[in-house]
């Protein structure tokens, strides 16, 4: 009975997914330290990013609703790459105990790297993963 239940969970598409996706974050963490860089750091760098182009202020609560992420660990990557000279924080206009955030040139020029390493994995990883893909879509009896 039980060998039959762990035979099920193995084929399982909760463990396709986690064997998928810790692939691809172990190559994501493994690519972007040669630039000194998490992947939850590149998130906010991006995040930055993208908010600002909208033409609206960019705080940590922004970031943290932009990439889906707790505000706590918002704040502390923030306070880590403002620390590194990743990120400037000044006072908000409105409120003057949020922070607005913006990158420095440090830090355009780490997200520019971040992004052409991840478009690399993009380009190589998933195209060797489309029998994976396919398994995840389906009931893998196909």
């Amino acid at each position: 009975m039980l060998e039959n239940t762990l035979q099920q969970y193995q084929l399982s598409h909760n463990q396709r997914f986690y064997r998928l996706y810790s692939s691809w974050a172990r190559l994501v963490k493994q690519s972007l330290k040669s630039i000194e860089l998490t992947h939850p750091q590149f998130l906010v760098l991006a995040a930055v990013a993208a908010i600002s182009q909208q033409g609206t202020p960019v705080t940590q609560v922004k970031i943290a609703d932009y990439n889906e992420m707790d505000v706590m660990t918002t704040s502390a990557i923030v306070t880590k790459l403002s620390r590194a000279d990743l990120l400037d924080r000044f006072p908000g206009q409105v409120d003057s105990r949020s922070k607005v955030l913006a990158l420095t040139n440090q830090g355009e020029v780490k997200l520019k790297q971040a992004l052409v390493i991840l478009q690399q994995i993009e380009t190589d990883f998933w195209p060797d993963q489309q029998q994976a893909l396919q398994l995840l879509l389906t009931d893998g009896t196909d």
